[in-house]
């Protein structure tokens, strides 16, 4: 039976078994020889058959095999082999044990082996028998498919390999103490020969198992999960994790959990608890979380199973379960020294100055027998806390960085590889495009490496984001900086409507339209027909609004807006062509009855809730017009320039794309919010029109959106050229003297100073890269040769070499603090006396790094620190005087090398707010700067509205207070609302809730039934607050939600 799908163990037993028939052939062979103390190595019958025996005996005779017979005793190495074993550790490596039953070695040879006609002594010989030696062996799995009726009729035929690098075996166990680390490295230097000797014969590489049938289903073969690696001693010793021993890094564990621990009776408790999840976790400060526990956690550590994988072990002091969210209550279940563990991979993070050692989470399998737990009886708790750590806590500790393992303090740090200059290198090597980058499984959380690998611009300029958050977030803003206005309070003309409002909600469909709900806190009204007044509380009115794109000059807005508009940041850039607005069309909004709640529409006969309701739909009309004069229907506002514009944008288009179909009838239900999609096109150029599928990436959770620009725009058009004048200001180059100057010298200029070449770029070529940066070169190299004769003149001359080579690094790799943009340069002059064959030669080196930080204004462009020229000076033994390749070479090379223009065009592209978009009248100003793998620039948003910058979600905690001082008199009667004047829920009370229920929780329990109330005991509150309703209230088999209450806590 294959465990969990898995089929390893089934795998590794059948690659045995082929190993072990190929060493029943062999000794078969060997049995069927006439046995003879004399061997000849050269004759056709020996080698006829050797690659058949070899599993079972081999001989080894020297560098050179020796001719004629020869005594097996002569023989530098003779053995006589038991059955091998095969044994996988992980998926990368599996141990070869080699048993000798008999033979010898000649200890002497292996120090002398480049001697030639090296002869051996038998008395140099150290038999062997019984003795084992265990080989860490890489290796590969390999898919052949291919069709062949005479196989089966199915799509493709897959024959399944599994390839041993015998080469690069390395001795890791020997089965007797007999041996001294001498004698040891000498039979170990036999055995790779004997290794080397296999893999000639084919025995590397076996068949895995067989996939000839006709199904459509494939074996999935995972051996880390089934490695029994750590229950062998000293099979797992001396293994290091890219350099680093396994000793050091989980001391760094520790290390890094003592300092969380410690935070606790140093600063007190921590504002934010999942600060500390590497030592502690309460399910009450999760997002979400299915039953109530607390967690404390022992320092993690690691085993390695190989270079590339280790078993990440959970290691758990003591967790206990509660039956509600008071921690304060007694412990309904306990368990104590638990040890979960987890077969990953590890890789390398070299974004930064130094080089980081990271778990990639992604790769996260829970391995049961490496784990240590005791939960008889209770597979609940067992299967709970394993889904939360599968799925939340590693989640955790990517987010807080505890998935670094190791970080050199002070040490070795490695950087992007510069080579200097050598005159005997080659080229760089240039391609055509940028690395398309590797496919490896992330952890989700991680976002952003996803999204630098699989972030598309479709063939546009400029793509912007906006989240559906975002939006809500504005109008929140909205509501706080226009408090006078009708977005809080509104009066009909008529003065027979008067309400207090809440902010505005959206919801964005998959149709390109928006669900638009209008939250009134408290009104009253004058009905229509004149029959009375009414008052009314908590209404929700919702309406489905096109979304789309008008130009400025078509708007009709009262002069308070106009003006407001005009002072707006967009509207003061210089060269702006028009303005063009997305809006919700208030002026067509459409009503949705579903997803609209009235609270006491009905207390009274049907008519006068018809009446009601027309009444207050003839009113909003009238506010919905208000509302478009005043100019609060902007969602995003474009500046369009002229044609000429080389980065602001010439066209402009919009798209509301979804990853799933969102409608009016199931927008209130949990998914994937749709995106409001800004492309735009610079320079004039045509727009694209194709179809845009749903993109990884585009918002990121809890994010107003993000921002993607070009590599032609940004990258092309504005930094590189920005840049490249840096390579015409250090690329010296030789020049010919003036008419006024001598002849027979050395003169230099520099690239941007020479008379013919100061106008012609020095461009930036790109390189090969990798994964986690882009790399651009310029490099020049002029040699000159000044040689004079004749029968005037002494035979003289000498050369110049002037040689200049810079580097440029662009990260692809994600930061959220900080992205670095790396330069470095080198500068050779050397001069050479032809007839003295006297040089000398000087060397300048620079380098840079220019920050772009995110702080809680935006982006901020610095450089680490001024920038000047280390120069080497070196010349032959024979005094030259004649010439200072060092003076020569300061003196034209600049004493600090000026990266400030190129600061300053990133400063005025970057920093501040973003010009060429805002949200209505506010502004956007970017953060987390990161390059994808193809050269585009991508930014998260962050919105300023007032001078504030908007939160989100930060509106629904005061939501959630205003709800307690909301709950109606009613509860008296044991029927309640609980309202928060962004809609309300109401039940009907039959049970004790002792736990935690969400809002998505209550959806799921809810009866299709309508108008059923939530009771609440005089003694007891609902704490609505952050997205759910907590605490021991009297609850529910029977709950309405209303859609606004949904809206303030989605």
């Amino acid at each position: 039976m294959c465990l969990n799908d898995n089929s390893a163990t089934l795998s590794a037993r059948y690659l045995s078994a082929q190993l072990s028939a190929m060493w029943q052939n062999a000794v078969e062979c060997v049995e069927t020889e006439h046995e003879s103390a004399i061997i000849d190595l050269r004759s056709e019958e020996y080698d006829k058959h050797k690659y058949k025996r070899g599993l079972a005996q081999w001989h080894y005779g020297g560098r050179r095999v020796p001719k004629g017979g020869i005594s097996k005793d002569s023989l530098f190495f003779y053995g006589s082999f038991d059955e091998p074993r095969l044994e996988f550790v992980c998926n990368h490596e599996v141990v070869l044990y080699l048993r000798l039953k008999s033979g010898h070695l000649n200890h002497a040879y292996p120090s002398r082996a480049n001697i030639a006609n090296f002869k051996p002594y038998p008395k140099d010989n150290i038999p062997l028998g019984g003795l084992e030696v265990a080989y860490r062996i890489p290796f590969t799995r390999r898919i052949i498919e291919g069709r062949d009726t005479a196989v089966g009729n199915g799509d493709g035929r897959r024959i399944q390999l599994l390839t041993m690098d015998l080469k690069s075996a390395q001795a890791v166990l020997f089965s007797t103490n007999d041996l001294d680390r001498t004698k040891r490295e000498v039979l170990n230097f036999y055995l790779k020969k004997y290794l080397q000797f296999l893999q000639n014969a084919g025995h590397h590489v076996l068949f895995d198992l067989p996939d000839f049938d006709n199904d459509t289903h494939r074996q999935h073969i995972d051996y880390s999960l089934v490695s029994r690696a750590f229950n062998v001693p000293g099979l797992q010793a001396d293994i290091e994790i890219f350099g680093t021993n396994i000793d050091t890094i989980n001391q760094y564990l520790r290390t890094t959990w003592l300092d969380v621990v410690s935070r606790g009776f140093i600063s007190g408790p921590s504002p934010d608890p999942l600060a500390n999840c590497i030592y502690e976790v309460r399910s009450n400060t999760l997002p979400s979380a299915e039953s109530h526990f607390h967690i404390t956690f022992m320092p993690p550590s690691i085993r390695a199973l190989c270079p590339k994988e280790v078993v990440f072990y959970i290691n758990i002091s003591d967790l206990d379960f509660y039956g509600s969210a008071d921690f304060s209550s007694a412990v309904t279940h306990s368990f104590k020294d638990l040890k979960f563990a987890f077969v990953l991979d590890v890789v390398q993070d070299k974004t930064q100055d130094i080089t980081l050692l990271q778990l990639e989470l992604g790769s996260a399998r829970f391995c049961e027998h490496y784990s240590t737990f005791d939960f008889t009886g209770e597979v609940t708790f067992f299967q709970q806390i394993i889904k939360f750590i599968s799925e939340e806590y590693l989640t955790l500790l990517v987010q807080y960085k505890y998935h670094v393992i190791f970080s050199p303090q002070g040490g070795f740090t490695e950087e992007v590889e510069f080579s200097g200059i050598s005159e005997d290198e080659g080229e760089w090597k240039t391609v055509v495009e940028a690395s398309g980058g590797v496919s490896s499984k992330r952890s989700t959380s991680i976002v952003w490496s996803e999204i630098v690998r699989k972030f598309s611009l479709y063939s546009f300029d400029h793509l912007l984001a906006i989240s559906e958050e975002s939006i809500n977030a504005m109008f929140s803003s909205m509501y706080t900086t226009f408090s006078n206005e009708c977005l809080v309070k509104w009066r009909h003309t008529s003065g027979n409507l008067n309400a207090e409002f809440r902010p505005i909600k959206i919801r964005l469909l998959s149709n390109g339209n928006a669900l638009v709900i209008f939250n009134i806190d408290s009104g009253s009204m004058t009905l229509k027909n004149g029959r009375g007044t009414y008052e009314f509380d908590t209404w929700s009115i919702a309406y489905e609004t096109r979304i789309k794109m008008v130009e400025h000059k078509s708007i009709t807005w009262v002069d308070v807006a106009r003006e407001r508009y005009g002072r707006s940041y967009i509207h003061q850039i210089p060269n702006v062509q028009t303005v063009k607005h997305i809006i919700l069309d208030f002026e067509n909004a459409v009503y949705v009855g579903k997803q609209s709640l009235m609270p006491g529409m009905w207390d009274s006969d049907p008519r006068s809730a018809v009446a009601r309701l027309d009444s207050i739909l003839h009113f909003m009309s009238g506010y919905l017009k208000e509302l478009a004069y005043y100019g609060h229907n902007v969602i995003h506002s474009i500046p369009i320039f002229p044609g000429q514009e080389v980065f602001g944008l010439t066209d402009a288009t919009f798209r509301v794309i979804s990853k799933e179909t969102v409608t009016v009838a199931n927008c209130v239900q949990r998914h994937t919010s749709p995106v409001l999609v800004v492309f735009g096109m610079t320079g004039g150029r045509r727009m694209p029109d194709r179809h845009i599928p749903w993109g990884f990436g585009w918002v990121f959770p809890r994010s107003h959106g993000s921002l993607c620009i070009s590599k032609e725009v940004f990258l092309e058009s504005r930094l590189l050229p920005s840049l490249a004048r840096i390579n015409a200001r250090t690329t010296v180059v030789p020049r010919f003297p003036e008419e006024d100057e001598e002849e027979w010298k050395v003169y230099l200029t520099t690239w941007d100073q020479h008379r013919y070449r100061k106008e012609k770029s020095c461009n930036w070529t790109l390189l090969e890269g990798n994964a986690d940066w882009l790399e651009y070169g310029w490099e020049h190299r002029d040699e000159w040769k000044y040689e004079h004769s004749g029968t005037q003149e002494t035979t003289d001359g000498f050369s110049v070499l002037c040689h200049t080579k810079n580097q440029l690094v662009l990260p692809t790799t994600f930061h959220s603090a900080l992205m670095e943009i790396k330069l470095k340069g080198q500068s050779i002059l050397r001069v050479k006396d032809i007839k003295k064959q006297r040089t000398k030669e000087t060397k300048a080196n620079w380098s840079a790094t220019i920050v772009i930080k995110t702080d809680s204004t935006g982006l901020r462009v610095t450089l680490s620190e001024p920038v000047a020229p280390y120069f080497e000076h070196s010349e032959s033994e024979e005094m030259w005087t004649s010439f200072n390749t060092d003076t020569a070479l300061k003196q034209h090379l600049p004493k600090i090398i000026d990266v400030e223009s190129a600061l300053s065009d990133l400063r005025q592209l970057l920093e501040g707010s973003w010009r060429w978009g805002s949200a209505g009248l506010g502004t956007y100003t970017l953060a987390s700067p990161v390059f994808t793998r193809t050269g585009d620039l991508i930014f998260q948003l962050r919105q300023t509205y007032g001078g504030v910058q908007s939160v989100i979600g930060s509106e629904l905690m005061q939501y959630g207070r205003r709800s307690l001082s909301n709950i109606s008199a009613e509860y008296k009667t044991g029927k309640s609302v609980i309202g928060n004047g962004n809609g309300y829920l109401e039940a009907t009370t039959t049970t004790i809730r002792s736990q935690p229920m969400s809002v998505h929780q209550m959806e799921r329990s809810t009866s299709s039934e309508t108008g059923s109330l939530l009771s609440v005991e005089e003694e007891d509150l609902a704490f609505i607050a952050g997205g759910g309703i907590t605490t021991g209230v009297k609850v529910v088999n029977q709950v309405r939600v209303g859609t606004a209450l949904q809206e303030g806590f989605h």
